[in-house]
């Protein structure tokens, strides 16, 4: 009879060896496209340039580790090969998410098979997929989210402790680290601990969730401030005297994003049901490029070009309704 802790032990070899194909899949067919973003972040941190690598104040971890990753990538295999190098280090992110991804999973629910087709379905949606195997911002945030999540289910299930504070704590505070827009997920620990039973293998009571909740929170948002704070006033020498529109002003290259009209300030109103749908519909079929509009074609069913577009609005017309008539 196979105990419960040796099947986690085979599990966790085979997947090991199964994400290791995966990465040989990836190699051999990583992409060769490079657009602006890709070639301006590989600039940056091949720079070794202090006000390059933090001057996008949004993600001031992603160029910052691509630094330190390439100064061991450099002592390995030298100065050639920084972009390849670089999606290296995205691949290999990617990877060690779908290793949790898939682990815990399986811990939460119990379920080796859904546990590996949803890690599969996740690596080849044409969203991971592109950007696992492209220098940009937009995977390792995510992942790191993603993980985030996944960790809270299973912290809420099995209960709190001073470990898996600290656990979520840290990958909470890379991820706004890698992007700015993940502190809109403060809430995920807070709520997680909130609807934790106990801690530590005690009841926990509502006043010690309280409690370690301000504690977080606090702790969360004091080192993000004093890192922005370090970052523009001590590494960038910014300052609060130049003018506004000055790069010397720290309010100006704190808000970088929302003073760029190509960026920040859109010049047209914005359509937000559009861009939720191309958002989903790009995820899983479109890459990068495709001249921008809706490409679905409702009365041409028969035409290549529409059906898998059709096909993919039908896909989440039916994923709501189902979700719709659970209620």
């Amino acid at each position: 009879m196979i105990t419960r802790a040796l099947q986690n032990k085979i599990f966790f070899s085979f997947l090991i060896c199964f994400l290791f194909v995966v990465f040989l899949f990836d190699l051999r067919f990583l992409s060769r496209h490079y657009d602006w973003d890709a070639i301006v972040y590989a600039y940056n941190i091949n720079s070794d340039l202090i006000w390059r690598i933090f001057y996008n104040p949004h993600h001031l971890g992603f160029e910052s580790s691509g630094y330190l990753y390439l100064k061991l990538w450099r002592e390995w295999f030298g100065k050639d090969s920084v972009m390849f190098g670089l999606r290296l280090r995205i691949l290999i992110s990617a990877l060690l998410f779908l290793f949790c991804f898939i682990y815990m999973y399986r811990k939460i629910y119990s379920d080796t098979l859904g546990a590996i087709v949803l890690g599969l379905a996740v690596h080849f949606s044409q969203g991971f997929w592109f950007y696992a195997q492209h220098n940009d911002t937009p995977l390792i945030h995510s992942c790191l989210i993603a993980a985030l999540y996944l960790f809270c289910v299973y912290f809420t299930k099995k209960g709190h402790s001073p470990i898996s504070l600290i656990t979520l704590f840290t990958i909470q505070l890379f991820g706004v680290y890698f992007h700015q827009s993940d502190i809109l997920f403060l809430p995920l620990v807070p709520i997680s601990i909130l609807f934790s039973q106990t801690w530590k293998g005690k009841n926990f009571e509502l006043t010690q969730k309280l409690r370690y909740t301000l504690i977080y929170c606090f702790l969360l948002i004091g080192i993000l401030t004093l890192s922005y704070l370090y970052v523009g006033f001590i590494l960038l020498n910014r300052n609060l005297s130049s003018p506004l529109d000055s790069e010397r002003n720290f309010a100006n290259w704190l808000f970088l994003y929302a003073t760029k009209d190509k960026w920040g300030n859109s010049p047209e109103a914005k359509n937000y049901v559009m861009n939720f749908y191309r958002g989903i519909g790009d995820a899983f079929l479109n890459f990068e490029g495709v001249k921008n509009g809706l490409r679905v074609r409702l009365h041409s069913w028969e035409q290549r070009e529409s059906l898998p577009y059709n096909l993919n609005l039908t896909f989440w017309i039916l994923i709501f309704c189902t979700i719709f008539f659970q209620f």
